[in-house]
């Protein structure tokens, strides 16, 4: 995913590679885990019943809002969640594509530039507590989603996700995103 200038400009290149690896594994895992318990063989049940689920279960505050994949089983995660991955995968996209580029992760990364750092902050601030809220306000019954509605606001979580994560992580291994090279 790292163009040869940006890995060469990297610190902790295999940080990023394992992040590579590891958003692979998150796009895949949620479908896999029915699929992998479906399959009646006792290493990929295990794999599903003891790392997948339990990870989706972990990170997933909406679990019952899972859908069947396939008629094999239920997915690892809600429908937001794997929404959400979209958002992480676009930051990731961003990441490393030239501000205004023209690509998805090119405009968001000339999106994300022209943003002071304390638009930022509220950016990722807002809609994390929103997302909250509507988690919490949902558990007090107070309404509920359909899964259109959680697939809508996925991206926008996983946008405001991405943007920490991957923001805080450039900062630990000292790799500049391309959007704040519009910045010097």
């Amino acid at each position: 995913m790292l163009s040869t200038q940006a890995t060469a400009s990297l610190r902790h290149p295999r940080v990023w590679r394992a992040l590579d690896i590891l958003l692979a594994l998150i796009i895949v895992g949620p479908i896999l885990a029915p699929l992998f318990d479906a399959t009646g063989l006792w290493l990929f049940q295990r794999i599903a019943h003891w790392i997948i689920y339990p990870l989706g279960q972990w990170i997933c505050p909406q679990d019952h809002h899972t859908v069947m994949v396939g008629g094999w089983g239920l997915m690892a995660v809600c429908t937001r969640c794997y929404a959400a991955i979209g958002g992480l995968f676009m930051v990731r996209l961003a990441l490393t594509s030239a501000p205004h580029d023209g690509s998805v992760g090119g405009r968001l990364a000339g999106w994300w530039a022209a943003r002071s750092s304390v638009q930022r902050f509220l950016f990722i601030v807002t809609i994390i507590t929103l997302w909250q809220l509507d988690v919490w306000a949902e558990r007090w019954g107070w309404w509920s989603w359909g899964h259109g509605m959680l697939i809508a606001t996925g991206p926008i979580v996983g946008l405001a996700v991405g943007f920490l994560v991957y923001g805080l992580l450039s900062w630990l291994t000292d790799r500049q995103p391309t959007w704040n090279a519009l910045r010097t």
